[in-house]
């Protein structure tokens, strides 16, 4: 685990970004499998000393998706923390704000890229159709 450890940190370094878990995509395919082993990629991140980019993570430690009701309960939250109206669907940077709050820390130090990922379905959704999609009101 030890030879292990150190290649993820040298990559991180090689990537730019010292102390942040690589993503499996940014590394050699020889690299990529290395860590399995050990356990998801959250996981393997804490026993080696990196910090995790940023994935929405569920209780086993592994990635997950943002579901319908997790963005409902987002823009919902979002709204709440910005104290809009509850009809209104929150722009970007508010939900970007929110997010970085630590008001729900499982949210803090998350990339806000997956959340306008998953509420604009992979980008083919505007964002006016975003609050059509939640019956929100969106104020541009």
């Amino acid at each position: 685990m030890t030879r292990c450890a150190s290649s993820w940190h040298r990559y991180a370094v090689v990537l730019g970004a010292p102390g942040r878990m690589p993503k499996q995509k940014q590394l050699p395919s020889a690299v990529q499998g290395a860590g399995q082993p050990h356990g998801k990629q959250s996981g393997l991140a804490k026993k080696v000393g990196l910090q995790y980019k940023g994935q929405l993570t569920g209780e086993d430690g592994g990635r997950t998706d943002w579901t319908e009701r997790r963005l409902i309960e987002l823009l919902e939250q979002t709204v709440v923390y910005g104290g809009h109206v509850f009809d209104v669907k929150p722009s970007r940077p508010q939900i970007k704000s929110f997010l970085a709050s630590g008001v729900m820390p499982e949210y803090l130090d998350k990339q806000p890229n997956s959340v306008f990922a998953a509420l604009s379905r992979q980008s083919t959704l505007g964002w006016q159709q975003v609050g059509q999609r939640f019956g929100r009101v969106w104020q541009g």
